[in-house]
C-alpha cells in the first residue's frame, strides 16, 4: 500500500481527493459549502489520526475561505515539512506560498523569496511544477 510524501495512507488520501473533486465539480453553492465542510471534518478525522503533517496542513489552507488563515497554515505545513524534511511538500508549500502572495494576499517580496524555496527543490523532470512556478513568475513580473 502506497503513502504520500509524509506518510498518509494511499486509501486516506484518496477519499481526500474524492471529497476535494466533489466540491470543485459542483455549481450550487449549498452543495459546494456541504462538500467543502465534509472535506475539512475529513481533514480533521486524518490529523487526529496522523498528526499535524504537511499535507494535512497545506490541503486545509487550499480550501478554507480566510487568506490569513491560508497563510498560517500553509506557513505551519512548511515548518512541518522542513521538520520531516519532506522535500515534495517542501516545494509544493512554497509554490503555494508564493500564489497565495501574488494573489489574494499580495506581497511582492515574500512572493519572491517562496519562490526561490521552490526552485530549490525543484527537480529537472518536474514539469508540472516548474511550469506552476513559471506561471507565477509571469504573474509578478507582470504586476
Amino acid at each position: 500500500m502506497g503513502k504520500t510524501s509524509d506518510g498518509i495512507a494511499a486509501s486516506d488520501w484518496d477519499r481526500v481527493h474524492e471529497l476535494a473533486l466533489a466540491m470543485v465539480n459542483t455549481d450550487e453553492p449549498v452543495e459546494e459549502q456541504h462538500h467543502r465542510t465534509d472535506l475539512l471534518n475529513y481533514l480533521d478525522e486524518l490529523t487526529a489520526k496522523y498528526g499535524e503533517l504537511p499535507s494535512l496542513l497545506a490541503t486545509r489552507a487550499d480550501y478554507v475561505e480566510d487568506p490569513a488563515e491560508s497563510e498560517r497554515l500553509l506557513l505551519r505545513a512548511f515548518e512541518a515539512a522542513t521538520r520531516i524534511v519532506d522535500t515534495l511538500n517542501l516545494r509544493e508549500i512554497a509554490l503555494s506560498l508564493a500564489d497565495l502572495y501574488t494573489t489574494v494576499r499580495p506581497r511582492r517580496v515574500a512572493a519572491r523569496v517562496w519562490l526561490d524555496r521552490a526552485r530549490a527543490y525543484l527537480s529537472p523532470d518536474d514539469e508540472r511544477s516548474l511550469a506552476d512556478l513559471r506561471r507565477i513568475e509571469k504573474r509578478l513580473d507582470d504586476s
